[in-house]
């Protein structure tokens, strides 16, 4: 087809239709524009222009270089897809992760004619577009506002996922490209949210293993799919299970084929490559940009390497016993029978057996429920906020307006502490009618930890509930 053909064709001048084709149409409509380049598409049209090998006239030929196709083979396609649907020609190069493969590729550009050139650039790229005098529109995937953001999204909400699941320790892997380091920021905003410490690394840390796993790492988010299986592979060697132990997270292009062993986010690259070709012959015609693509839902192939972490997963530890305000008076000698001492100081604590118990179980780690009953005092006051900060759940703790919190009073003279007056916790104790042994926060729980006569004062009978209830878990 000859110009004057895509003229008459086009209802327009010759003049009006080599404007359009070398890129100076400033002052013609956009939809004479859309209408000559249809026209000249549809028919193969090729310009006197690009014989000549020049960068102004249009070949409907468009160069892409990119960073690892290997890597997302879903965003070429995508990327193709879309030079197809809109008539243009591509010409492909694959840097392979390599600066001097990059470098290269700019070269071999030089001799061919491309309306317009789609860029990922490699780590590290020291290639200069001005300076090799490119002079028609260069779109570089990362300087597209939306591209990098998604991958922020990615990382924030996978990570927000996996606190989700109750993991406290997450470690990521990921590398040093443009879209790693987007999922790399948005995990670590997430964790400083969280007010959690982040640990990250390039490549598996396969000799830590162990150490991280037996240091709190419950769970391993990984930005590259192949780095993800042979995690698993490493640890199910070392003898961890998945997810038993530790969960695995990943992301994964479409079409990727069974991951029936890995929970996996889906990044549809092939819509993004489809975009961003879009948004490059838009700018190459002069015509409307499309919108970009929508943040994807976070949605896992399965939940085959994802499960709450294991020490959310134990049962708690139900504790049924006193609760006392420990006095300690420091004196200069034990008092004897019928002689009295006068303490100088003395310092009031949280005491009794079920305080006791309970906080030390929860300095374990354990979620730990305590049964109990205070008075109406500062001490029962000191004694909640005590054990709440420690992280003992206290939704079982009544309080008696009618009584005070028992005492315990305890002389000390040179580190010997005596027990001189019996605390008056079993005067206000432990109401049968009060606490149920199949309610909240009784039910649900793996062990009763209780001091013997606060559970038989429970039953009318004398006897222990647990010996029904409760069988050999009650200790």
């Amino acid at each position: 087809m000859t110009i004057k053909e895509v003229a008459q064709q086009a209802g327009v001048s010759v003049s009006t239709v080599s404007k359009i084709i070398n890129n100076k149409a400033e002052n013609i409509s956009p939809a004479t524009i859309e209408r000559v380049l249809t026209i000249a598409k549809e028919n193969n049209y090729t310009p006197y222009g690009k014989i000549k090998n020049t960068w102004n006239s249009k070949g409907f030929t468009l160069g892409v270089v990119l960073r690892n196709v290997s890597q997302d083979p879903g965003l070429l396609k995508g990327i193709l897809a879309g030079a197809k649907e809109r008539g243009y020609a591509v010409l492909v190069f694959d840097s392979g992760g390599s600066c001097q493969q990059e470098q290269s590729h700019f070269q071999q550009l030089e001799r061919h004619h491309v309306d317009g050139l789609l860029w990922q650039p490699v780590q590290g790229s020291v290639v200069d577009v001005e300076q090799l005098g490119i002079r028609v529109p260069v779109l570089r995937m990362e300087e597209e506002r939306w591209y990098p953001e998604i991958f922020f999204q990615l990382g924030l909400g996978m990570t927000r996922l996996l606190l989700n699941h109750a993991h406290t320790g997450v470690a990521l892997i990921a590398g040093e490209e443009m879209e790693e380091q987007e999922i790399r920021a948005g995990y670590q905003q997430c964790l400083y949210e969280a007010q959690i410490s982040p640990m990250s690394f390039e490549q598996l840390p396969t000799d830590q293993l162990t150490e991280l796993v037996a240091g709190g790492i419950s769970a391993f988010l990984c930005t590259r799919l192949d780095q993800a299986r042979q995690l698993w592979q490493q640890l199910t060697g070392l003898g961890f299970g998945v997810p038993e132990d530790v969960s695995i997270l990943t992301m994964a292009g479409e079409n990727v084929g069974t991951m029936s062993q890995l929970s996996a986010q889906m990044v549809p690259y092939e819509t993004y490559g489809n975009s961003l070709m879009k948004t490059l012959i838009a700018r190459c015609e002069g015509g409307e940009e499309p919108e970009p693509p929508t943040m994807p839902e976070l949605s896992l192939t399965s939940e085959q390497s994802l499960q709450v972490a294991k020490l959310a997963r134990r049962k708690p530890i139900l504790v049924l016993g006193s609760i006392n305000a420990d006095i300690t008076l420091n004196v200069s000698h034990l008092p004897q029978i019928g002689s009295s001492v006068v303490s100088h100081s003395m310092s009031v604590n949280l005491g009794g057996k079920g305080a006791n118990q309970a906080m030390g179980v929860a300095k374990l780690g354990w979620d730990v429920r305590l049964i109990a009953k205070v008075g109406n005092d500062m001490d029962a006051t000191m004694a909640l906020q005590q054990l709440n900060k420690g992280g003992v759940n206290t939704a079982g703790v009544s309080r008696d307006w009618n009584h005070l919190t028992g005492k315990g009073l305890y002389p000390c003279s040179g580190g010997w502490r005596e027990y001189a007056y019996p605390p008056a916790w079993s005067e206000s104790g432990y109401d049968r009618g009060v606490y149920s042994i199949y309610g909240s926060p009784v039910s649900g729980c793996r062990i009763l930890s209780a001091q013997y006569r606060a559970i038989s004062g429970m039953c009318p009978s004398g006897r222990p509930p647990c010996q029904s209830q409760w069988g050999e878990k009650c200790v």
